[in-house]
Parts: structure tokens; C-alpha cells; sequence
């Protein structure tokens, strides 16, 4: 009996097969080879191997054998994305002594790894994340305030951007759109995304009127939709409202599914929008772009106990006048790496099917808080409060004190003030100058 393969890869027939280019394959690629006889283990050494292109040196990787089944791994560090490889197959003994005839070869070349990296553009007071997906596709979604909108420009002319495929806007409020006229202005664009909303500002007029003097086609998704950017990496939309809902609720929310890692870029969308989300989608992720800046109007602590964000993406502008990002939210993202834009400016996240990479370390409060210290005998009633361990009584007690003494000499001071004992002045120290 003559030894054949008759089954390899994608079920083709071999015997003695000339050399031929396969689909390309990821870098933990495992081969498995049937033949028609069960095959003597010891034959397989040295017999079955892989070599890399223009290289004799046969890879160091674990080939077994079970009955008819002869299996090849992968080299422990993975094939090298874009190189070109072949598999050889000769020498091999059936248990019984018999050799195959020839050699069978089959050369596969190695998928290139290519990321999906997600942008948190610094926008200040607002909103805007530009996508480019493995295949080269972009999305820019929001554009944050009007004045943010150059510095959006020079950040995509920066990365060598001069098409973007999809212009999103999730809802018509000003710190969304008002970055994205200059971005309309500036780019080729082939197509804008939108709420289906309406509002009544100049903002909102100078949008529309860019989108329609350079003829760019504009539509509103349906919810549950999937955008077709990359035939891997998908990109639904799951929050989309009748155009009559008020701004916030109708803020479009996206999830991107590459492999085992998603992003849910959640706009505006508020605490009612979320438990719809829950309701109907599976909102699982490891990336969070946290809703509506940090606002208590969003983010409750149902929404993040089904997303359980590894990452979390803060964005919003330094010493803004609505609080955010609010304590109560940063309380319920506790456990989850938190990035900021107003802390720590743009943020990069670099994506595989697998993991994630940001350029940034997470963003440490506690460091930030004692870089920026609070001097206790200036600050106001609400500053007060952001220093560890004072809350409103204590913040108006302060007060009272410098009123009535005209301020702290020294930090020790501070224990005569009603309600703060040593142990509170211990928690205060390190964020407190005079």
C-alpha cells in the first residue's frame, strides 16, 4: 500500500503536490495532516518541518502524531506577520515501515497583524474619537465645541489623514458638532452619519450648510444597524431614536467587535438609553468611552456591571463648569483603568483581536490632586470639597475659621477646625498648600 495524504488544510488531496501559495493564515497557524495509514511517530522527526522563505534552517516547533494524524504548532514565538513559509512533508513511515513516495510541500504566507486604533482627540469640553480600522477605513465621531475644530484638523493632517469615510455626529448639541464644520470644510469626506435630530443653533445651521454645499451624502442609521467598515472588526449601532427625542437620548451609541475586544462609544445617551441597551444588546467591553463626560446623567451601576470595562475613556474639558467628571461616576468606574483627556490629553488605543495597548499609563487622581494642591486659605466653598476628607460642613468650617482668624499660619492649624481631627487633617496633608 502506497502512503497518500488525504486531508491537509482546507481539505485538499495531496500525494507528492507541487509547491503552491494557501490562504494566508495568523501567526499561531497549527497544521494538521491526515493520512490514510496510521504513521510511525519515530519517522516524523525531522521529516515534517517548516522553513521560513530564503532561509535552509528548519524551525524549532512540536510536531505529534496520533494514529493517522499528524499535527504541527506553531513555533512558540508565532510565524512573523507578512513572511512567507512552507511546510515539508517527506520521509514519513507508516507503523507498519512503509515510506511515502516524494515530498509534499504547501508555502502559506503570514496575515499581517494589523491594529484597529481607537482616538480620544483632547477636545476640551466634549466629544471626539477617530477610528481607523485594519483595512485603512476611518471614522471620525464628534468634533467637540466649534473651537476645537482646527486642532482637530491638524491632529488627522498629522497622521497623514486626507479621506475620512464616515463622519459621525451622535446628536446636534454644540460641543459635538461644532469641531466637525472645519473637519467637513477641510477633508474629503464620503459620507455623514446623523442622529436624524434637528436643533436651532448657528452651530447646527453651519453643519448642515457645509454638508450640503460640498454635496456629501447624509444618513440616519437604524438602530441594531451594522456599518459595513471592515469585514472583521464590526461596528453596530445600538442606540438610535425617533429624531423627536430630546438630544442627549437620542445620542447614537456604537459597539466595535474586533475579535475578542469590543468598544462601546456610549455619546450622550442617558441612564434610560442605557437600560434599553442592556435590554436588547449584549454590551460587554473591555474599552468604555464613559457617557456624557462623566456626568451623573449617565453611567449607572447596572449599565457598568453588564459593559465590566477594563479601560474607561473620560472626556472633558479641565476645570469645567458642570463637574465633570462627577465623583459618583469615578466611584462607580472603581476598579476599571481610567483615562482622561482634561488630565492627560489624546489617547491612543491600539487593538488586535486579542488585547490592547494604550500610549498612556491610567490616569492617577490621587497624583493629580496633590500636583494641583488646594491652598486652604484662598479657595472657595466647592474647591475645598475636592480635597481629601472635607466635605460641606467642613468646607463651610473652614471658612468660618479664616473669617474669624484670618486664615491658617500653619498646616497643624487646621485641627482646630470643627469636625477635623487628626486623622482627617492626616488625609488632607498631602493635597493642602497654605
Amino acid at each position: 500500500m502506497r502512503i497518500k495524504i488525504i486531508m491537509m488544510l482546507t481539505f485538499l488531496w495531496f500525494i507528492a503536490a507541487p509547491v503552491h501559495l494557501s490562504a494566508e493564515v495568523t501567526p499561531d497557524k497549527q497544521w494538521t495532516i491526515e493520512f490514510n495509514v496510521d504513521i510511525d511517530p519515530d519517522s516524523v522527526e525531522g521529516n515534517v518541518f517548516v522553513r521560513e522563505e530564503g532561509s535552509d534552517a528548519k524551525l524549532d516547533q512540536i510536531v505529534s502524531v496520533e494514529d493517522r494524524l499528524v499535527t504541527v504548532e506553531a513555533p512558540e514565538e508565532g510565524y512573523a506577520p507578512g513572511e512567507t513559509y512552507t511546510l515539508y512533508i517527506e520521509g514519513v513511515e507508516s507503523s507498519e515501515g512503509v515510506e511515502m513516495e516524494g515530498t509534499v510541500t504547501e508555502s502559506f504566507k503570514v496575515r499581517s497583524v494589523t491594529p484597529l486604533e481607537v482616538h480620544a482627540i483632547d477636545v476640551g469640553q466634549g466629544d471626539s474619537i477617530f477610528i481607523e480600522y485594519p483595512n485603512g477605513k476611518t471614522m471620525l465621531i464628534d468634533g467637540g465645541e466649534p473651537s476645537a475644530g482646527e486642532e482637530i484638523v491638524q491632529y488627522l493632517k498629522r497622521a497623514g489623514i486626507t479621506t475620512i469615510d464616515q463622519v459621525i455626529a451622535t446628536h446636534p448639541d454644540f460641543d459635538h458638532i461644532g469641531g466637525l464644520i472645519p473637519v467637513l470644510e477641510t477633508f474629503d469626506v464620503n459620507r455623514v452619519i446623523d442622529s436624524g435630530q434637528t436643533h436651532t443653533t448657528d452651530t447646527y445651521e453651519d453643519y448642515i450648510s457645509v454638508i450640503e454645499e460640498k454635496n456629501i451624502p447624509i444618513v440616519s442609521p437604524e438602530e441594531g444597524a451594522f456599518l459595513e467598515m471592515h469585514p472583521v472588526v464590526k461596528t453596530q449601532v445600538l442606540n438610535k431614536e425617533d429624531p423627536s427625542a430630546e438630544n442627549n437620548a437620542g445620542s447614537l451609541v456604537f459597539k466595535l467587535s474586533y475579535g475578542e475586544m469590543d468598544v462601546l462609544l456610549t455619546g450622550d445617551a442617558g441612564e434610560e438609553e442605557e437600560k434599553e441597551m442592556v435590554e436588547e444588546f449584549d454590551v460587554e467591553a473591555e474599552i468604555l468611552k464613559v457617557g456624557h463626560h462623566g456626568s451623573t446623567s449617565s453611567t449607572t451601576e447596572a449599565f457598568i456591571e453588564e459593559v465590566d470595562p477594563e479601560a474607561g475613556i473620560l472626556s472633558y474639558g479641565e476645570d469645567n463648569p458642570y463637574g465633570h467628571p462627577a465623583d459618583s461616576v469615578l466611584d462607580t468606574l472603581e476598579g476599571t483603568d481610567l483615562y482622561s483627556t482634561a488630565a492627560q490629553g489624546d489617547i491612543l488605543f491600539t487593538i488586535t483581536e486579542e488585547d490592547y495597548k494604550v500610549n498612556l499609563e491610567p490616569w492617577d487622581q490621587e497624583e493629580e490632586a496633590r500636583t494641583e494642591a488646594i491652598n486652604v486659605n484662598e479657595a472657595g466653598y466647592e474647591a475645598l470639597q475636592k480635597i481629601p476628607g472635607v466635605g460641606e460642613v467642613i468646607a463651610g468650617n473652614i471658612i468660618d475659621y479664616r473669617n474669624d482668624r484670618g486664615g491658617f499660619e500653619t498646616k497643624a492649624e487646621l485641627d482646630e477646625v470643627a469636625y477635623i481631627g487628626q486623622a482627617t487633617l492626616e488625609q488632607m496633608l498631602d493635597y493642602i498648600v497654605l
